[in-house]
This record gives C-alpha cells, structure tokens and sequence, in this order.
C-alpha cells in the first residue's frame, strides 16, 4: 500500500535520498549531511500531517463498469463535489491495487482546484488484458497536496462508493462474414416461441401422432376419436434450425500460461464466440457445450438466452487437466435427436471425441470440424470426417472472417 499508491514518484525518490542520507549522516551529529537528512524528514512529515489534517470530503456519484471486451479500453465518468470547508487542491482519480490482468489506463487525472461546493467530472480508464470475472474497486479519490510527496484519500465521511464490484470482461471476436452449415431443420417437440425474421410463422401443416412432451393444447380430439389414438396439431414453427457447438478446452501441451492466457485455448473461445453471434444473428436456436473442468449447456437464439449470456458463459472458463470428453459425450447425446448439426471446435483428436462425431452422423446430424493447433500436424487428421484448421494467431489477429 505505501510503495503502491501512498507514496508519489517525488516522493518515493525523496524517501530512498533521505535512507541513502540518513545512513551517511547517523555517524556524527557534526557531519553537515544530518542538517540535511533532518530537513528532508521534517518536509515529509509536513508533507503528510499536512495532507491528513487537509484531506477532502467529497461526495462522488457514477457506476463501475459491469461488462467489458478484452484489450478495448474501458474509460467511465464520475461526478465529484467536494463536501468541505476548504477547497480541495491537486484532485485526483486513478485506479490503484487492480486484480492480476487489469491495467490502468493514462496518467492520473489531475484537478488544480475545487472550491467549497463546486463539482468536477472526472474520468478514469483500465485495460482488460484477460477475458474472465473480476472484482473491480473503484478507483482512487485523494489529493498530492501540499508538496506531491504523499497521497491522501477522502475522509470517511465522504459519499463515496467503496464496495467491490463484479466485472466480467468477454472474449474479443471478429464478426464471420458467412458459414457453411451442413444441416436441414429438424422437429423440435413443442417449439420455441419467437418472432422470426426469417420468413417462418405458426402455419398448421397437419396432424401427426401424440409424442411424449407434446403441449396438451394441441390435442385435436376429433381426429382423436376417429383413429382412437391421442393426435396434435402441427405447426411449421417446430422445424428449425438448432446447432450444437461443442468447445473443447483441454490443452494438447499444456505449458506455464501468459499473462494473457493461453494462445491455443483463447482462440478457440473466440472462435466459438464468432460461431455463436453469427448463428444467433441468423435466428437459429443454438446448443452450446463448454466442455471444460465441467460441463456447461446453455440453449440460445430465438427468444432463449442471448449472445450476452452466452459469452458470459465463455468468460469463465477454465482449461481442462483431464479429458472432458466422456462426460461431453453423455451430455451432447440427450440433444442429439432434435440437433441438426454439430460444431465441434477442437484442441485434440482421440477415440472420445471421434465417438461424438460418430454418434451425431449416426442420429442424422451434419457436422463440421474446426482444429485450433498450435503449430502445423500438431493434431492428426481425422480419417472420417473432413475438418478445417487454423491457428491461433489466424484468429486472434482477426483473420478468420468465413467458415
């Protein structure tokens, strides 16, 4: 706390000449370098008793921000009035002790003078270097004065927010331009009430057989009677488009991760990601699994879920120290009677994830396969399936734009 934020960089180096000084003065009260060393210790006492006594009251009215993209600066606007008897002189905001990947923005926002009563609009920007969730505290209100030696912040008696505050920063993306989706729509048991934009409505093609899950409403008891089985009216809003994409998030190689995360595994976030916004753009209902150190499902597009809960999703995750697969596969398969193609972004290739891609051609899913390797024939290629490969800075430089 005193070398991070309580001392200035004046007064940091003022402090390490006064130890260098203090330590060449002690020896004798006689040496003229102990006048010295007593002079620059009683200007920094000043210097804080001064800064304390004199420290604002402030009433500061904004909001943190909730929500953010990696490396896209997020700058938020406070409003300050200052509470106190005395105008408060070198005003200052920053953000100070962040969590790991989170930098501060700029210098410190600096205000000569705020007289009794007046207001301020002040600023203060970071610098999300990671995707992932956050607790974020605001940033810092005090002031320098009198001689920028030591940093003072308001009093407790201002009407500050000091709580923390939760901010989840999303994966970046570049936007596809177009994909290829091998599939045809498939009966979905009771549909998916939405508004469509895509030309489709609640058009009644018919009657079929009652199936398990039906809504009762659409008994057609008439036709019930006739044929002495139970019967449901039809309607063209149960065929639609819903793509699986599975993520997978175990690590071919695994090494000491960067600061940034591992180029491999947040390439193939951001790609899901594309895949996701591109999809739910088209007003297609998506599955998406996570297949991390758990198994996440979330359903999305056409009135379920959206983008934002889905990247929300993409935010958390972690890498996988075992294979997921086993359990993916138990998951992906309860779905895979109503999904009409499979997605799968891969980070490897063995038998588990060879059996998912086997099992959803078998139910009548297309598929495509996308490999994100980390150096080229990093992953053999599957015999069965024809796949697409990128690398990672293919996709993080935002050279991917169709699939």
């Amino acid at each position: 706390y005193l070398l991070r934020f309580k001392l200035t960089t004046p007064g940091g180096a003022l402090l390490a000449v006064s130890l260098v000084t203090l330590s060449v003065g002690s020896s004798s009260m006689l040496i003229p370098v102990y006048q010295l060393v007593c002079a620059i210790i009683s200007l920094q006492l000043i210097s804080f008793f001064a800064g304390w006594i004199l420290r604002p009251r402030l009433k500061v009215s904004g909001h943190l921000p909730e929500k953010g993209v990696v490396n896209q600066p997020l700058q938020t606007e406070f409003r300050v009035q200052n509470l106190g008897r005395w105008p408060v002189f070198d005003l200052a905001m920053h953000y100070f002790m962040l969590p790991k990947h989170l930098k501060s923005l700029g210098e410190e926002e600096h205000h000569a003078g705020l007289g009794r009563s007046d207001e301020a609009r002040m600023t203060a920007s970071l610098l999300p270097e990671k995707r992932g969730v956050y607790s974020l505290n605001p940033p810092y209100l005090y002031t320098s004065f009198p001689f920028n030696l030591f940093r003072t912040r308001s009093d407790r008696r201002s009407r500050t927010f000091r709580e923390e505050r939760s901010l989840t920063v999303f994966p970046h993306f570049r936007p596809l331009e177009s994909l290829v989706v091998p599939a045809k729509r498939r009966y979905q048991p009771g549909g998916v009430p939405y508004s469509s934009n895509i030309g489709e409505s609640m058009e009644y093609v018919g009657n079929r057989e009652y199936r398990p899950g039906d809504p009762l409403h659409r008994i057609d008891f008439r036709s019930w009677g006739r044929i002495a089985k139970p019967v449901v009216r039809e309607y063209q809003e149960e065929y639609y488009l819903r793509i699986g994409i599975v993520l997978d998030t175990q690590l071919l190689n695994p090494r000491r991760e960067p600061r940034t995360g591992h180029p491999t595994l947040e390439a193939a976030i951001s790609l899901a990601a594309a895949v996701s916004d591109y999809l739910i753009g088209q007003d297609h209902v998506i599955d998406l699994f996570a297949a991390g150190k758990q198994v996440y499902r979330l359903t999305a597009g056409r009135h379920t879920a959206q983008l934002e809960q889905v990247l929300e999703i993409l935010a958390c995750l972690e890498p996988a120290t075992e294979n997921p697969f086993p359990k993916v596969n138990e998951e992906v398969g309860e779905y895979l009677a109503g999904i009409s193609c499979l997605i799968g972004i891969f980070l490897s290739w063995d038998a588990e994830r060879e059996k998912m891609v086997n099992e959803a051609s078998r139910m009548g899913c297309g598929n495509r396969i996308l490999f994100v390797e980390d150096r080229e024939g990093a992953i053999q290629e599957p015999k069965s399936f024809p796949s697409v490969r990128f690398s990672p800075n293919e996709i993080l430089e935002g050279r991917v734009g169709s699939l």
